[in-house]
């Protein structure tokens, strides 16, 4: 539908008037709207940020936990703990995870609770122990034969007699402690006892063991704790249906105190049981209640068994110090005189010492002797089997001895041999072996006639270096040594295997610092040479046109072989390879092809012979033919020769 704006509807045109103020009312709260926005846009920023933290409890969180750790220092802790006293959550809590998980507590107080059981164990051997050592103590004391009449007369076995009358104990604190609540009700201390600062702390330490054993152990709901050891104290503890009387007491604590604190605890209950039971905190209302706790507050004091018994004690005690003494005196010298007799034993039977004189003079040795320089000063031995200087008194003189070992020792010193000679003392002889230089071995021909100690000098086993040096190698005539300033010069020509034995040998030889081999030759070498050249000059002669040699040529043959077999020995001994080259000759008689098929065939025949002698390498053939020689002569070309070829590096 379309509506000229022009032309008024007739709907709208009777409601013109009220059209306006509708309008007007709009306009004025669109107005104050945005009065309220701009005024107010801050207070409505905080309140949806309050309304969200409330709304979402995990926001505190985030903020309080950084702030707790401050929080609970700043805080008074005397307020937190009554906070958490008096708040039974946390108690609630605990009692409930310990029934759902008991293993977790076992398992977590298991290693406390064991020592506690042992020291509980010991402390009750200890009283046991300590109850036994007053009963044998007292057992000795003039009042024996009293506590035995009474223990025959009362039928009272004789240690709870002697116990009985020897037990000293004093009773130091006395708590009354409301039994519902564990709250202190009243305290009081012996006269001369330090005050407890904090007389309601124990009262709670108290409660707590008791709760903690009646939680942790199968007990039944009449069992409680009565007795607290602690270290020298005994804690009883007494209960009646109201009240736990504790009471701490120092020393032996006799059973029979048990009875004095029951008697206390249940006047208290007849005359103030019902205060007792409504017990709010207020301790002043049950104040006449010390008059009955200070009746538990008894001690008994043994000083006057102990004076009695003072003398007679101190008189055995000196009796036993001076038993003590005189045995440790006697005990003392003997060890001293032990000490003493093993060292005079030790002196006698060491070489260059001689003892002459000794005594004892209370605890100390008189000693008188005399000594070779060479051994060690028999005074300062004494340390080693435990005597003091001051327990000593010595004289010692020294001498020369005549064993052996000091004179050879002397010699030594005089002397002065090198290493390779060694010397010898034997029925007053001398004797010196080994190998020395010809300057060390004219010094002992001024040695003066007379010795101490020797008679004579032997030096049939000592030899100069270059002796010692002949001896061990053993060289042969063609070689020459020479030996100075402890090096040793070789030369000449000598077998293969000696000059190669040569260093091993001389390493032998401590006085042969260096020595020269470089002009010494290997004879192998000349015998090798010497066989080459008989070889060369050695010819295998045949007839007219015939290829093999006559009769008495054969002969040679066999020399031949003979002489090969050296050579070729030699070559492989020196590393010097060879080869024998068998060279067949004509003369000049005969065509040139008719001579060079005869000369092949003589140096094949002769390497088949030499075969047949054991060669089978290292033979080659050749020959040789002329057409030039003379009538006269030509015999001497119808032959074999030979020709010796190194094929290896001549060295």
């Amino acid at each position: 539908m379309t509506v000229d704006a022009n032309q008024p509807s007739e709907k709208n045109q009777p409601h013109t008037s009220d059209d306006a103020q509708t309008l007007e009312q709009l306009i004025e709260k669109k107005r104050y709207q945005a009065l309220k926005a701009l005024l107010l846009a801050e207070e409505s920023e905080r309140l949806a940020s309050l309304e969200h933290y409330i709304h979402h409890p995990d926001a505190h969180i985030e903020k309080i936990a950084p702030l707790l750790a401050q929080a609970i220092q700043q805080a008074n802790l005397a307020s937190i703990y009554q906070a958490l006293e008096l708040n039974t959550i946390v108690q609630d809590k605990i009692i409930e995870s310990v029934q759902n998980d008991t293993a977790m507590y076992t398992q977590a107080l298991y290693p406390v609770i064991l020592p506690a059981i042992k020291k509980s164990i010991a402390e009750a051997f200890k009283e046991m122990m300590q109850s036994l050592n007053y009963a044998i103590e007292q057992g000795f004391s003039l009042n024996r034969f009293a506590w035995h009449f009474e223990a025959w007369r009362s039928g009272v076995p004789y240690r709870e007699v002697v116990l009985r009358h020897t037990l000293s104990f004093r009773v130091e604190q006395v708590f009354l402690i409301h039994r519902e609540s564990g709250l202190l009700i009243r305290h009081l201390s012996s006269a001369g006892v330090q005050q407890l600062r904090d007389s309601d702390a124990v009262s709670a330490m108290l409660t707590a063991i008791q709760d903690f054993i009646k939680d942790s152990f199968s007990v039944n709901d009449s069992d409680h704790l009565d007795t607290v050891e602690i270290g020298d104290y005994t804690v009883f503890l007494t209960r009646d249906s109201n009240a736990v009387l504790a009471c701490v007491i120092w020393g032996m604590a006799p059973y029979a105190l048990r009875e004095v604190f029951d008697n206390a605890l249940r006047v208290i209950d007849k005359n103030y049981g019902e205060l007792v039971s409504n017990f709010d905190g207020d301790s002043s209302l049950l104040e006449p209640v010390d008059a009955i706790l200070h009746s538990c507050l008894l001690f008994k004091d043994n000083s006057t068994f102990k004076k009695k018994d003072a003398s007679i004690k101190n008189f055995a005690i000196l009796l036993l110090l001076i038993f003590v003494g005189v045995g440790y005196w006697r005990y003392d010298n003997w060890q001293f005189q032990q000490r003493a007799e093993h060292y005079l034993q030790a002196l006698q039977q060491t070489a260059g010492v001689i003892i002459t004189s000794h005594s004892y003079d209370g605890k100390k040795l008189l000693i008188k002797g005399l000594y070779d320089p060479l051994t060690q000063n028999p005074q300062q031995r004494s340390a080693q089997f435990g005597l003091k200087p001051q327990q000593i008194t010595s004289q010692w003189q020294t001498y020369q001895s005549l064993e052996p070992f000091f004179v050879e020792q002397r010699l030594t010193r005089l002397l002065q041999p090198p290493n390779t000679v060694s010397l010898h003392v034997s029925n007053n002889t001398l004797i010196l072996a080994g190998a020395a230089s010809k300057s060390w071995l004219k010094q002992l021909d001024l040695l003066p006639p007379v010795l101490i100690g020797v008679d004579k000098i032997d030096t049939h086993a000592l030899k100069t270096y270059l002796q010692a040096i002949t001896e061990l190698l053993q060289p042969p005539p063609t070689v020459t040594m020479e030996f100075k300033e402890l090096n040793l010069l070789v030369q000449g020509t000598a077998s293969l295997d000696w000059i190669q034995s040569l260093p091993g040998k001389l390493m032998t030889l401590p006085f042969v610092q260096s020595y020269d081999i470089k002009n010494l030759t290997f004879s192998e070498a000349a015998q090798l040479q010497q066989l080459v050249e008989s070889l060369e000059k050695t010819s295998i002669y045949f007839a007219n046109e015939q290829a093999t040699p006559t009769d008495a040529e054969q002969k040679d043959v066999a020399l031949v072989a003979d002489t090969i077999k050296q050579l070729q020995a030699l070559s492989v001994q020196l590393n010097k390879p060879v080869e024998i080259i068998v060279i067949g000759q004509t003369n000049s008689d005969g065509t040139i092809k008719f001579n060079q098929n005869l000369a092949q065939k003589r140096a094949e025949y002769m390497i088949e012979q030499l075969k047949t002698h054991g060669i089978l390498s290292g033979l080659k053939t050749a020959m040789k033919t002329d057409r030039k020689y003379e009538k006269t002569g030509k015999e001497l070309h119808r032959k074999t020769s030979f020709k010796v070829i190194f094929t290896g590096v001549d060295e």
